[in-house]
């Protein structure tokens, strides 16, 4: 197996196992299909696709999950209330890790000591490579005590990262 195609099937599987139950079967059939697809580049893209496709349905669920306790009683908004700040929380702070991001690869490519021929490369480590990792390990660390802003820190380092990912295959 190939490095590409096992950071493609660790990644899916990282995120078919975060997944709610329902959609956890769809996750290990996405895993399987991928098994059949000869092209390594092809199987990283249907693995981010397919980590795109759960961390919607995820957000769906949780949506749901979020307008049943809003029809309970009052502790249960205010329950409600600290998810939504908790999870967007997660993603501002992805977002202001991007943004510190894009400065400095705006930085660089200005810079007269940065040739042209490495323009791409930096794009794709300032981006890429260093945001979604800053997410990650954020993430990771936070799991156990900030549960909520860590899913919110995944979410978004998932979106951003399944989105660079094309854009800069394509």
């Amino acid at each position: 197996m190939s490095q590409i195609r096992g950071v493609a099937r660790r990644v899916l599987h990282f995120v078919v196992r975060l997944a709610p139950p329902r959609t956890r079967g769809w996750g290990d059939a996405m895993i399987g299909e991928m098994d059949h697809i000869d092209d390594d580049w092809a199987a990283l893209l249907w693995a981010l696709g397919g980590t795109l496709a759960l961390c919607r349905c995820s957000l769906i669920e949780h949506l749901r999950n979020l307008r049943n306790l809003l029809a309970d009683e009052v502790p249960a908004q205010r329950e409600a209330t600290h998810l939504i700040k908790s999870i967007l929380s997660g993603v501002g702070v992805a977002v202001v890790v991007l943004i510190i991001s894009m400065l400095t690869l705006t930085t660089l490519q200005r810079a007269y000591w940065v040739e042209p021929s490495q323009a791409r490369l930096a794009q794709l480590l300032f981006a890429v490579v260093i945001p979604d990792a800053l997410c990650l390990l954020a993430a990771l660390a936070l799991w156990r005590p900030q549960r909520r802003l860590a899913s919110g820190l995944l979410a978004a380092g998932a979106a951003l990262g399944a989105h660079s990912i094309i854009f800069f295959v394509a």
